[in-house]
């Protein structure tokens, strides 16, 4: 019972007074108001209480523990149709096990990312050859069909080929050329 009320009635309540100063329209205030998910929190909280040794702690936690796995299995599973209903906008993202990612406010210096375009010049080329053809550059990395290719002289860029290259900023000219289609 304590599930459901948290769920249908005192979650919306409080969410919704804390929603009063946004500037929402009402399909996306209502997704926000019935689609919390609680989880870890309060867990770790009820943990707490057994921590300290509060009397009743082993059925408070375990209360936790019934809301808690109600809300993310009531709630968390009918998320994708209540987007649906309220028509917003919603995408299935397949995980990807692992990435590499670097945020940076502004462009590095002497930092190109590159495709090896079809028929481009540097398609077929080793990474040698690219060099011997482009200047005084580091290939650091080679992106092939999501999935490293290892850097060594003799590796062979083909089309599609994601290319990260250290070099001068003054190469970025040359380097859009032996890339881009011929």
């Amino acid at each position: 019972m304590l599930a459901v009320a948290l769920t249908v009635v005192i979650r919306p309540l409080g969410v919704g007074a804390c929603l009063m100063p946004m500037r929402l329209q009402h399909n996306e205030r209502v997704f926000i108001l019935l689609a919390g998910l609680k989880g870890a929190v309060p867990i770790l909280l009820g943990e707490f209480l057994r921590a300290a040794h509060v009397p009743d702690a082993e059925r408070l936690y375990g209360i936790v523990v019934v809301v808690v796995a109600f809300s993310v299995l009531v709630q968390g599973s009918s998320v994708p149709g209540l987007a649906r209903v309220l028509r917003l906008p919603m995408r299935t993202v397949d995980p990807e096990p692992w990435a590499i990612a670097v945020r940076l406010r502004d462009e590095p210096h002497g930092v190109h990312r590159l495709t090896v375009a079809p028929e481009s010049a540097a398609q077929g080329w080793t990474i040698e050859d690219l060099g011997e053809h482009a200047g005084d550059i580091w290939v650091s990395m080679v992106v092939r069909a999501s999935g490293l290719v290892p850097v060594r002289a003799d590796t062979e860029l083909q089309a599609g080929d994601e290319v990260v290259i250290l070099a001068d900023p003054e190469l970025r000219e040359t380097l859009t050329a032996l890339f881009s289609r011929s």
